[in-house]
């Protein structure tokens, strides 16, 4: 079966008509809040009902990438499927050691919420198996996407409560719609904030444990023991908690870890079309890195270095961006995103930035890398009239680098971090290879005498 035809709702949808979901094999249940009963779920016969005490309300969507999406108050709503009638919803007892659970948010506070999975905490009965969060401050996941999973169902040994989570680097926005998911494969569990795989390889906890937080590593497996399926809450000892504040719009549950070029056909599907497919605000988040981006010079990597004189986060005042100072390393520099995978190069159309520069000749070029090979654009980023600081974006110019594979757009970027970097003295001669996009960045030849600021990167396609 090459697709799966669902009852998609119109409205304001962009993709109104297209009722077909892209393939993912193991698909266990997907909800969309449409049709004649909203809570039956449109792919397995999983069918939610109102928790105790709750009344959440279905809406359409004006403007986002669903047509229409629950509505939880924060404080008493939930939907569950009860245990006894959860059925393949209770992966581990179904016999897979794998998950991935993703959905579309709107979220109205910053408290932690559960968005949906199979995760009961009583301590008199103890029932974790996997779920999704928005919000874990305890290990690590204050404001991030937190892919929690369980074999035994009790906490961490050693640990007052579970620490067993994925979490990746960059804040969810609660101003706007945003894709969340994780994914576990029997190993390791991978967080997800839109179509970007933010590596936290290196965490430590408030017991001095140092691990890798995205992805986490658990090979044990889910558990088997069967618990309510909830959505919008969870159960633990005193009633229930976690309680998600905010809307939730398609909901997906698969029995397999989709792979990042899967999450982001997903992620396409929905997103309105005149969105881009992937954008960093650089907003600082809890975390002490860089909103999962990476520097590196020669000779040094600074993945974990959150100083602006290495393509770090600079706030001032109610400003946010992404800057290299005029201190620090002296030579050439490439800052760059997290991994990304699913989007060709020849679907890009244009990648657009804003640039507020100390120096009018900033000699910034855009840098990508695909099928494990870098690239400069032969285009320079500058300005005409140097920004004055970082509080005053007034002279900031919106870049805008129309994309293509033609050879007198690139040259090569020989990059390997911390070990080579080399850019050519001139432009291609033969057009770039065909294939996907797997990062995209800055390169910046000499530390600038005053700082090069970057805000609102978007790639279009």
């Amino acid at each position: 079966m090459s697709a799966i035809h669902l009852g998609i709702g119109c409205g304001a949808h962009r993709k109104a008509g297209r009722a077909v979901l892209p393939v993912v094999t193991g698909l266990e249940a997907y909800w969309d809040w449409t049709g004649g009963d909203p809570l039956q779920s449109k792919f397995g016969n999983h069918l939610l009902q109102q928790g105790a005490g709750s009344s959440v309300s279905i809406v359409d969507v004006e403007d986002g990438p669903v047509a229409r999406a629950i509505v939880l108050d924060g404080a008493t709503d939930f939907l569950v499927v009860p245990a006894a009638s959860v059925g393949r919803l209770n992966l581990g007892g179904t016999g897979y050691s794998a998950c991935t659970v993703f959905a579309w948010v709107e979220r109205d506070d910053s408290d932690a919420g559960f968005v949906a999975g199979c995760w009961q905490e009583d301590a008199g009965d103890p029932r974790r198996q996997y779920g999704l969060f928005t919000d874990l401050a305890e290990y690590g996941g204050d404001e991030q996407v937190c892919g929690h999973v369980s074999q035994t169902g009790d906490v961490t040994p050693g640990y007052p409560f579970s620490r067993d989570y994925s979490a990746n680097t960059r804040a969810i926005d609660n101003s706007r719609w945003q894709f969340v998911a994780f994914t576990y494969d029997g190993a390791l569990v991978r967080s997800y904030l839109g179509p970007v795989f933010d590596a936290r390889p290196s965490y430590t906890d408030g017991l001095a444990n140092t691990y890798s937080k995205n992805p986490y590593s658990f090979a044990s497996g889910l558990n088997a023991a069967a618990c309510d399926f909830t959505v919008g809450a969870v159960k633990l000892t005193g009633g229930m908690d976690n309680f998600f504040s905010g809307k939730i719009g398609a909901l997906g549950i698969y029995h397999r870890a989709l792979s990042l070029a899967e999450l982001t056909s997903l992620f396409r599907f929905f997103k309105p079309d005149a969105d881009p497919v992937y954008e960093w605000s650089f907003d600082v988040s809890g975390n002490s890195r860089v909103n999962g981006w990476h520097s590196a010079t020669v000779d040094l990597v600074l993945t974990d270095d959150i100083s602006t004189n290495h393509f770090g986060v600079a706030s001032v005042g109610a400003h946010t961006y992404m800057s290299r100072g005029s201190a620090g390393e002296l030579g050439p520099l490439v800052g760059w995103s997290g991994d990304l995978d699913g989007v060709s190069l020849d679907d890009i159309s244009t990648i657009q930035f804003l640039l507020n520069s100390g120096v009018t000749d900033s000699l910034l070029r855009l840098v990508i890398k695909s099928e494990g090979l870098w690239y400069a654009s032969d285009q320079t980023f500058d300005l005409a009239v140097a920004g004055i600081g970082g509080s005053d974006w007034s002279n900031a110019v919106e870049q805008v680098f129309a994309f293509g594979r033609e050879a007198n757009k690139w040259r090569d970027l020989t990059f390997t971090p911390g070990a080579a970097l080399s850019l050519s003295g001139s432009a291609r001669v033969t057009p770039l290879p065909a294939g996907t996009l797997q990062a995209v960045g800055f390169y910046s030849p000499e530390r600038p005498s005053a700082a090069v600021r970057i805000d609102n990167l978007k790639v279009f396609a």
